[in-house]
């Protein structure tokens, strides 16, 4: 977490910068101090980095608190109303098609479950209201890059909505998401077919390695 007393530390840091080149400098001096500047913009970078998740997360709490003092029932026909599938919707909270269909019929869901689906709904509420996502059940759908299966709904399913909200905001690019949260997802998702050019210029596939097909 981002202690913003001590933080200190950055600001002062930050503020020796403009000292750092104020003088005149041999070719070492000039590497010695590009090195300690580009490491002073890591740890701000980093340090707001972690504040804006954290800002974002009080923000998903916020909206889900407010949400919260609806019915279950109530918040499970607004998702559905917004156009997700009650599989999308089960796989968003972790539980089973069949635990949504008993808690439409009056059952009580645990607390953890009735909190999950007040957060998702706040999500929501921020992709439209702050993002101006217009269909955010379609928005949900897409992969984030076209050669991974990978959607803002998984990233959900995995917890990650701050993510999704980053995603919306346009403040990550999907590779940054990817590569932070499955480092190995490139080799996982490769493609094991490869698309060639005949010596007719037509277009084909074939596994790589293999002849022309």
């Amino acid at each position: 977490m981002v202690d913003l007393i001590s933080s200190d530390r950055t600001r002062t840091s930050a503020d020796s910068v403009g000292k750092v080149l104020d003088r005149t400098q041999t070719i070492d001096d000039v590497v010695e101090n590009a090195g300690y500047l580009r490491h002073v913009t890591q740890i701000i970078d980093r340090d707001l980095g972690e504040l804006h998740h954290q800002a974002i997360e009080a923000q998903i709490n916020a909206r889900g608190r407010s949400i919260a003092k609806a019915s279950v029932s109530e918040m499970l026909e607004r998702l559905s109303h917004k156009g997700f599938a009650w599989r999308d919707i089960a796989s968003m909270l972790s539980v089973s098609v069949p635990a949504l269909r008993r808690w439409r019929s009056g059952e009580a869901p645990t607390g953890e479950n009735s909190l999950a689906l007040a957060r998702l709904l706040g999500l929501i509420d921020i992709l439209e209201k702050d993002h101006l996502v217009a269909d955010v059940a379609v928005w949900m759908e897409m992969h984030l890059v076209p050669e991974a299966p990978v959607r803002p709904i998984d990233l959900i399913k995995e917890g990650h909505l701050v993510d999704v909200i980053e995603l919306a905001g346009e403040q990550v690019v999907p590779g940054e998401v990817l590569d932070r949260l499955s480092p190995d997802w490139k080799r996982r998702y490769k493609s094991t077919v490869e698309v060639f050019e005949a010596d007719d210029g037509e277009f084909g596939f074939r596994l790589p390695g293999k002849g022309n097909t």
